[in-house]
């Protein structure tokens, strides 16, 4: 089951032209990813000190028909 939230587009996250590419699609990925881990209590700040482990993207998968614009929120969903 997916872990699904909603989130507004980010200026900092943008390319030169003013819209969000793949580089900013990378930073929400990141975002999405660490929510997850939180809401099930394996965040990066305890997974350290509780399991002696972290975790890093070895794979993903983006689909970027287009880049993204400011006219509404964002539907961010992850996979573990």
């Amino acid at each position: 089951m997916p872990f699904v939230r909603q989130d507004m587009p980010q200026y900092h996250y943008a390319d030169s032209d003013g819209l969000i590419g793949l580089r900013g699609v990378m930073h929400y990925c990141q975002i999405i990813h660490t929510w997850h881990f939180h809401t099930i209590d394996k965040g990066n700040d305890v997974l350290p000190q509780r399991y002696g482990a972290g975790w890093v993207y070895t794979r993903y998968h983006v689909i970027l028909n287009r880049k993204i614009d400011y006219s509404g929120p964002l539907t961010l969903r992850a996979w573990l």
